[in-house]
Formats: structure tokens, sequence, C-alpha cells
């Protein structure tokens, strides 16, 4: 398909051109297509955000359990600069 080598903005710029004639149901197909790549980029971040408050909940646990910033960052994979940050 011609999207296949175009980032989703210029999909969006050649699907609004007023000068580009395509079939409705080329511009339906395509339009289809876009919103399920930005569905499943949108579906990713959220399981990303989730995934770092969860690690940032633990760290908050441990910390108030004493443990070494250097043992909570490699469980949690935070970095020590973002477990320092819970500590304030």
């Amino acid at each position: 398909m011609w999207y296949n080598n175009n980032s989703s903005h210029e999909r969006k710029e050649i699907l609004c051109n007023k000068n580009t004639t395509l079939p409705l149901e080329r511009v339906f197909t395509e339009v289809m297509e876009m919103l399920r790549i930005e569905e499943s980029e949108a579906y990713k971040m959220i399981l990303e955000k989730g995934a770092k408050e969860k690690s940032l909940r633990i760290a908050k646990e441990l910390l108030k359990e004493g443990m070494d910033i250097n043992k909570i960052a490699k469980i949690t994979e935070l970095s020590i600069e973002e477990i320092k940050k819970l500590m304030n």
C-alpha cells in the first residue's frame, strides 16, 4: 500500500490534499489503517505508563523499608535520579 513508506503525518497530508483524487473505498481503508496504528501506539503508551507507575509505587515501598537505592534501581529498573526524587 502507498502508506507503508510514509509517516502518519505524511499520510494525513496526502489524504487531505485537495489535488489528490483517491477512490472513496481507498480513503476509508487508509483512514482505518491510520486509526488502527494510532490506537496501537496509544495502547502501548498506556501500558508503559502503567508499568512506570507500578515501578514508582514499588520503589516508594522499598524506600520505606530502608532498602539501598542501588538495589531498588536494579529491581524496579528506575534510575537513581528517579528514586532520589521519591525521597523528597
